[in-house]
């Protein structure tokens, strides 16, 4: 794999990140209160300075494991002779990973609440019993919290 085919992705992140970095710092300068907008400012600056020391621990600990592999170094000095795609699918999948559990975790709760919201039974009044869906001879199904609050 060349290297150059990084350019024209690696260009257009550039230009992105430029342009977005440059709208940012406007928005806080122009939506925050006057005694935030360089503490907005700041924590922007912060996250751009410790996603790079995070991206030089992550080539780092890639070339360190990778240096004596079968497969030969991901990141050698000359990219052509690399793994460079190997180091991407690693990017990714430290991307999709932490998603596709965020997104469970957040069905696994709306499911849980929906059952909690299910026990939440309000009793029935006595005026509308009439209208339950019950099979003669049969009780009426109440869960254990309408029995707590005097429901049957």
């Amino acid at each position: 794999m060349s290297g150059l085919w990084l350019v024209p992705q690696l260009s257009l992140i550039g230009l992105a990140e430029a342009l977005t970095s440059v709208g940012q710092v406007e928005f806080y300068y122009k939506q925050f209160p006057e005694n935030m907008r360089s503490v907005a400012g700041s924590f922007f600056f912060l996250g751009l300075a410790a996603s790079g020391y995070l991206n030089g621990f992550l080539v780092s600990i890639v070339h360190r494991t990778t240096e004596g592999a079968a497969t030969g170094n991901w990141l050698p000095e000359d990219l052509n002779k690399g793994r460079l795609d190997y180091f991407y699918y690693l990017v990714v999948a430290l991307g999709v990973v932490p998603s596709c559990i965020s997104v469970s975790l957040y069905f696994i709760s709306v499911v849980w609440l929906h059952s909690c919201a299910l026990n939440l039974v309000v009793p029935v009044p006595e005026s509308f019993r009439h209208m339950s869906h019950q099979t003669p001879g049969s009780k009426l199904v109440t869960s254990r919290w309408s029995q707590k609050l005097g429901g049957e």
